[in-house]
């Protein structure tokens, strides 16, 4: 007779008492090794009936993997964020930088400085 799951079951408490996290957070809850927590969630995401869905992503810029974060349940997974959207996403973060360096007259490279300081 099989064992019962007891990882996925401390993963499904701590996610039903704290809400939606990601896996490192969950890891870090349960003083689980990283690896361990992502291996159960991903065994419970297999079967037919999921027992952690996805919520959103967590998009971190310069990262290849965007975590994404788990609740309990088994409702339909949030779509990932299209390239089209992380482009238009880092675009913006970037305005006020882009902004400061078209102020500056082209061939000074202390004009960049001196914008920096007087704003």
């Amino acid at each position: 007779m099989p064992q019962p799951p007891k990882t996925r079951d401390a993963i499904t408490l701590v996610l039903k008492e704290m809400g939606p996290m990601t896996a490192e957070e969950i890891a870090q809850e349960l003083g689980m090794k990283l690896k361990t927590v992502q291996s159960a969630i991903c065994i419970a995401r297999k079967k037919p009936q999921k027992y952690f869905y996805i919520v959103d992503f967590v998009f971190t810029p310069g990262l290849n993997g965007v975590p994404a974060i788990y609740a309990a349940g088994n409702k339909r997974d949030a779509l990932r964020m299209t390239r089209r959207e992380r482009s238009k996403e880092r675009y913006e973060r970037n305005r006020p930088t882009r902004e400061l360096m078209h102020q500056v007259m082209p061939g000074n490279p202390f004009g960049v400085l001196i914008a920096q300081v007087t704003q």
